[in-house]
């Protein structure tokens, strides 16, 4: 994937979240249909696993941005929040903000749901 454009690697990233939510779709409906508990328990596994898959294309495409635009990408115990904090300001002369406050901080609900440190 390093070859590609970041257009290329960005929209590489949106079709595999895109197949998360699709996948997460279904799971949540069959989930409401389910009395057996064991599948149940399957189903809430499945639908954890595609959320981290769909917070980890977030954050690849935001880690793309952040090396390729901005030319810098945060460092140490709290990147994963920093990235999402980058991602939400304004860059003068480089970018606008790539997310709203408000989508920054439901993003870092969906973070600390993967049980990253902050």
């Amino acid at each position: 994937m390093t070859n590609l454009s970041i257009q290329d690697r960005i929209n590489q990233e949106l079709n595999k979240i895109f197949q998360a939510l699709q996948q997460l779709e279904i799971f949540l409906r069959e989930l409401s249909h389910q009395s057996n508990v064991m599948y149940q328990n399957a189903l809430i596994n499945s639908i954890a696993l595609n959320l981290h898959g769909v917070y980890t294309g977030i954050e690849r495409i935001f880690e793309a941005i952040a090396k390729k635009i901005d030319q810098r990408f945060p460092t140490g115990d709290k990147w994963h929040r920093d990235l999402l904090e980058q991602m939400s300001v304004d860059i003068p002369r480089v970018r606008k903000a790539v997310i709203t406050e408000e989508t920054r901080l439901i993003l870092d609900e969906l973070r600390r749901f993967r049980q990253i440190e902050d």
